[in-house]
């Protein structure tokens, strides 16, 4: 007997692979005004590539591999979907990056903004103790530092 889908799964690889291509697409009228890697249209053409493969995969692995959830109806399916995506967790991380973005909106500043994001976000998925808090510190720094690098360096973008 096969695995069942998740519900809304399947949907989700095509909407991702639809919105991949059309940004994709987008983003390549970006870069070839300057066909550099550090360009503008350098990044977003790499990323937006990747995830259509990566959506793209999943969708041909779970299309041979597992067998889509039956409800009888589209109101059946349509609450199945919205209790699998509006779970406590990704209400939190929705909060978060709403907070995130008005600090940023408001002057905080990319480097003080992102951290407290990653490091708040860390505390909410994960554990709540001692230990977690200072390995969620630590890998906030490393993730920033990996940031600030890549970007300084690489694409030779001034941060705000």
């Amino acid at each position: 007997m096969k695995e069942k889908l998740r519900p809304g799964e399947r949907a989700f690889s095509i909407f991702l692979m639809l919105v991949s291509a059309i940004t994709f697409f987008d983003n390549l009228t970006m870069f070839r005004k300057d066909p550099t890697a550090s360009s503008a249209g350098a990044m977003p053409v790499f990323l937006s590539a990747l995830i259509f493969i990566l959506a793209l995969t999943i969708f041909v692995k779970d299309l041979k591999a597992l067998e889509p959830p039956k409800y009888g109806s589209l109101r059946k399916a349509a609450d199945a979907v919205f209790q699998t995506l509006l779970t406590k967790d990704i209400i939190v991380i929705i909060l978060l990056i709403l907070i995130y973005c008005i600090a940023l909106y408001m002057g905080l500043g990319f480097v003080i903004s992102t951290s407290l994001f990653l490091f708040v976000s860390m505390i909410c998925l994960g554990g709540k103790t001692k230990k977690d808090i200072i390995r969620n510190a630590m890998a906030t720094a490393i993730c920033m530092m990996f940031i600030m690098i890549v970007f300084s360096t690489l694409f030779k973008i001034v941060l705000p």
